[in-house]
């Protein structure tokens, strides 16, 4: 969703609709408020790039159901919660927890701001599923996060990439099942790269799973291969963490989980193009019938596993 907009109250009534409620005023009460919204929700992660044409100052209460994250991608913002000041800036992310006010003292005319929210009960799930038992409390996000290196930088390397979407109708972040994917690795990425007190525990090598525990994903996989399958969801049908299971998966598989549903995909959809005659079906039909949206990655995947093209195969 993409908006251009004038005026204080069209302003607070977008961040609104796609954030929380917040008081919003210009520097200068008197001057215009041109203001810049591009928007898109991809599952538990609602994205945003925001600009105003004139300095302004927010706030608001409690996130309650959420945590986030403001990036900026030019000039400093000035953000206080819960008694800590961060000034944030294209190096350095500032990071809201669940309770406590927040104010943004500075936002500067022009200055273009990542905004990501990020559901609090998915996020804390996630967690809860690469650890492998329940976590209890707020995560105590670190107030602040350098960007230019690391997991983080990752992080907001995949941000910028679901942003390129914003303004791409029909693209693939407008597919539930993907978006609800992406925003699911946005929420794990976030976990891996902000500082908190699970960090350690969740940096430390996972025991792998056994070959029976294993087994139990790989035959949910070989029963509904169709099926849009997480990590998160194998890792729950074999009763183990999400670390635990791919460790056990590299260990006994030799194989990623979702690189073995991929492979067993890649398997039906050379079945299906050998049983149809070259008028009955088209590749296209059946690389995204196998959940392969990009028809020219399927393709060179297929090439690379079978040694001849899709359409070859088809009219053999």
């Amino acid at each position: 969703m993409s908006r251009r907009v004038k005026g204080v109250d069209e302003a607070r009534a977008l961040c609104h609709e796609y954030f929380y409620p917040i008081r919003l005023e210009p520097v200068e009460p008197s001057a215009p408020l041109p203001f810049s919204f591009d928007a898109l929700v991809a599952g538990p992660v609602t994205l945003a790039q925001l600009e105003f044409g004139a300095a302004i100052r927010m706030s608001h209460t409690d996130l309650d159901t959420a945590y986030h994250v403001n990036v900026p991608l030019s000039g400093t913002l000035r953000a206080v919660h819960r008694g800590v000041e961060v000034e944030a800036d294209p190096t350095r992310a500032v990071v809201f927890g669940p309770h406590g006010q927040i104010r943004l003292d500075r936002w500067g005319s022009g200055d273009r701001v990542l905004c990501v929210k990020l559901d609090r009960a998915a996020l804390h799930e996630e967690l809860e599923s690469l650890l492998g038992r329940p976590v209890r409390g707020p995560l105590e996000l670190a107030p602040a996060m350098g960007v230019t290196s690391g997991a983080a930088l990752s992080w907001v390397r995949l941000l910028r990439l679901l942003s390129t979407d914003l303004h791409n109708a029909g693209g693939l972040v407008s597919r539930a099942p993907i978006a609800e994917g992406l925003g699911r690795e946005a929420l794990r990425g976030l976990l891996y790269a902000a500082g908190h007190r699970h960090l350690t525990e969740l940096l430390e090598p996972a025991a792998p799973a056994r070959p029976r525990t294993v087994q139990r994903a790989v035959d949910a996989i070989r029963a509904d291969p169709a099926r849009a399958f997480t990590v998160t969801e194998l890792a729950a049908v074999a009763g183990v963490s999400v670390r635990a299971l791919q460790e056990g998966f590299r260990r006994h598989v030799g194989l990623a989980p979702l690189a073995m549903l991929r492979r067993i995909r890649l398997g039906c959809a050379r079945d299906e193009l050998l049983a149809a005659g070259p008028h009955e079906v088209t590749v296209a039909e059946v690389a995204h019938r196998w959940g392969f949206g990009h028809l020219g990655r399927f393709a060179a995947a297929y090439r690379a596993r079978f040694g001849e093209t899709p359409s070859a195969t088809l009219h053999r």
